[in-house]
């Protein structure tokens, strides 16, 4: 994973302010520079290609290993009961909509498609 992220990126894991929910971004590396942030060191690209926030590295050290086990541990429940979509006015994830479906189903068919 850490030798797939774009040359030109850095993937950044943080926390939505406004949902409170983890959430992950492919930057260019002028934005991704955090100073509390952990990164994580691709040994393919001699970089690091990975950068995770204080709270999913609390002890200042990341590993993918243990940014997944952290994650899992949050969202294990959620994703086993499939319910993925994260109401903010409960705070709770809920089954997607026939809508949320049919926006899904089009993202994945124009990510395959070069004409879209």
């Amino acid at each position: 994973m850490l030798d797939e992220v774009p040359t030109t990126h850095t993937v950044r894991l943080s926390r939505c302010d406004r949902l409170g929910q983890p959430v992950v971004a492919l930057l260019p590396p002028s934005i991704y520079k955090d100073p509390y942030s952990a990164g994580l060191f691709s040994e393919l690209q001699q970089r690091h290609s990975f950068s995770v926030f204080p709270e999913f590295a609390p002890s200042g050290q990341a590993s993918i290993h243990s940014v997944t086990q952290l994650l899992w541990s949050e969202l294990a429940s959620p994703i086993l009961d499939g319910r993925f979509s994260f109401c903010r006015t409960n705070k709770v994830y809920v089954p997607f909509k026939t809508d949320e479906n049919t926006l899904i189903v089009n993202a994945q068919e124009s990510e395959f498609d070069e004409n879209a």
